[in-house]
């Protein structure tokens, strides 16, 4: 293995011995610690709740999903977390024109039941259209209340710095039986986002 190589990134040369490098569990490219810090500072975050997704301080699990690189809330690895095994996250860039463009994340084996965008507690009418999802949102975070599925709220980022595009997932075997605890919520979600 040599001692100096390019960081598949930004090409900048790194001494494997002396420098920061992180291998992406994606591409198994290696990359120089700006090139992953900037990976992920725009990356997409996965909140998980539900019956397999309580983390140690009862919390939702958390996942922040790059181009090259999957980390947890502790800032390790997806790869060394309990649901790795179980959670596969696919990003992908969608360009609409020559300046703008969004991001999708998929987990393998999971269907996206609403999406949409948000933003936050302004006073204006935007903003209370989308107060319903924000609150549902928070709630099913907090555990205030409980889905008897997994679910995932996967945030993007988008060219708008006052809204996040937003999508809740649920496993594939498991959609209808969420379509049915939401009791009716489904279509007040839908136009929230909308």
């Amino acid at each position: 293995m040599e001692t100096i190589f390019n960081c598949a990134g930004c090409e900048k040369s790194i001494e494997r011995e002396n420098d920061v490098w992180h291998t992406s569990e994606i591409s198994g490219k290696e990359f120089c610690d700006g090139c992953w810090t900037s990976d992920l500072n725009d990356g997409s975050t996965a909140f998980l709740v539900g019956p397999d997704f309580l983390s140690i301080e009862d919390e939702p699990v958390k996942a922040i999903i790059g181009n090259h690189f999957v980390i947890n809330k502790y800032g390790d690895d997806w790869a060394w977390d309990t649901h790795s095994e179980n959670v596969k996250f696919q990003r992908a860039y969608h360009s609409t024109d020559a300046w703008r463009g969004y991001y999708e994340t998929k987990i393998e084996g999971w269907t996206e039941i609403v999406d949409g965008w948000t933003t936050g507690g302004w006073e204006d009418p935007t903003a209370q259209r989308k107060l319903p999802f924000n609150e549902w949102a928070e709630a099913l975070y907090t555990g205030e209340i409980t889905s008897p599925v997994n679910v995932a709220i996967i945030t993007e980022p988008t060219s708008n710095v006052f809204s996040t595009a937003v999508g809740v997932h649920v496993p594939d075997d498991k959609a209808d039986e969420f379509r049915e605890w939401l009791n009716g919520e489904l279509e007040n979600l839908r136009y929230a986002l909308s």
